[in-house]
């Protein structure tokens, strides 16, 4: 579970979040909306921990300032990966980090036979292809082996940041198809960040939108399914 209780963090003078509350239960997809420069980094810089806001309190699986049980995708899947590095490369240094970096021997069966089964739910054949380099891959197959990389070991929470921004409309819809499967196969507590109306509507459980600084308004599952994307802009731009 995800908990923030009267978060605050300011830019200069400027108050970017303001008594910001949220709870995510166990296992909820919850997403997020809101026009630019309303905070939606912020507050995923906040729950990551590498923010400290000025005074509030975050607590992950019951645990306050448990930020190493944090994983997170950002928009540009060059961000997530290393494209020199090879996709088991890539693989095994997520996997370590979720170790905390400790020794672990690099290269053995167990681990390649983990990671051809984790990647083989993509149906992109990189299961076959764990010696190419990451910077060969298609951005769609960069985040989503990006996506992968994120779930590898042991967390709490995983953070979805406009993850499919900075791809073509294609590999948008298949970035986020895949994101949907992975977060039900994992059954973990996700928060996904999002500018795409149709995503924020077609996928995942609630809907808040974030506007001044907190949550002003959300939605479950049932109210947004009668929402058009239209509708819903109107949400945030109206005050």
């Amino acid at each position: 579970m995800l908990s923030l209780k009267n978060i605050g963090v300011f830019l200069g003078s400027q108050r970017i979040l303001d008594g910001l509350d949220l709870k995510v239960a166990e296992g909820e997809f919850a997403v997020i909306i809101g026009a630019n420069g309303t905070g939606k980094s912020t507050l995923f810089n906040v729950i990551s921990g590498t923010l400290l806001p000025a005074y509030g309190e975050t607590i992950i699986g019951g645990i306050a300032n448990n930020f190493e049980q944090v994983t997170r995708v950002f928009q540009d899947p060059r961000v997530g990966t290393v494209g020199n590095f090879t996709i088991f490369e890539n693989m095994a240094l997520a996997l370590n980090r979720r170790k905390g970096y400790r020794f672990i021997p690099f290269a053995n069966r167990k681990r390649r036979e983990l990671f051809r089964e984790r990647l083989a739910i993509l149906g992109m054949n990189l299961e076959n292809r764990l010696e190419d380099r990451a910077c060969s891959l298609s951005g769609g197959q960069r985040q989503a082996l990006s996506l992968v990389m994120s779930t590898l070991g042991e967390y709490e929470v995983l953070l979805l940041d406009e993850i499919t921004a900075a791809l073509d409309p294609r590999s948008s819809e298949m970035v986020m198809a895949l994101a949907n499967k992975i977060v039900s196969a994992e059954r973990k507590t996700c928060l996904m960040a999002t500018h795409n109306m149709r995503h924020a509507l077609d996928f995942g459980g609630p809907l808040l939108v974030l506007r001044n600084g907190k949550f002003e308004q959300s939605f479950t599952r049932g109210q947004k399914q009668k929402l058009s994307p239209s509708e819903l802009i109107e949400t945030f731009v109206c005050s």
